[in-house]
């Protein structure tokens, strides 16, 4: 989302969602419905309260397609392949 993963983007609403979950849980399945809202666990202070807006704020609009992802890189210069040039 936006260039970065959720962790860093809302990492205290990450913290509540159980690890086992969030190993096994594809964004199409948790967008679905918005049932991302019942993987979190636990009480909820201010701080993740206003995470879970912001996050809120950030999926409304998302919609998901049925295309097949297409992962495109300019090699380095050098012609090798790098974890860096992606």
């Amino acid at each position: 989302m936006h260039g970065k993963c959720l962790e860093d983007l809302v990492p205290n609403v990450v913290r509540c969602v159980p690890v086992r979950i969030r190993k096994k849980r594809i964004v199409m399945e948790a967008l679905q419905g918005n049932s991302w809202i019942a993987n979190i666990k636990g009480a909820l202070g201010w701080f993740v309260l206003t995470e879970y807006l912001e996050l809120w704020d950030m999926l409304v609009g998302v919609t998901l397609n049925d295309n097949e992802d297409a992962h495109k890189w300019k090699p380095e210069a050098s012609g090798l392949f790098s974890t860096r040039s992606v």
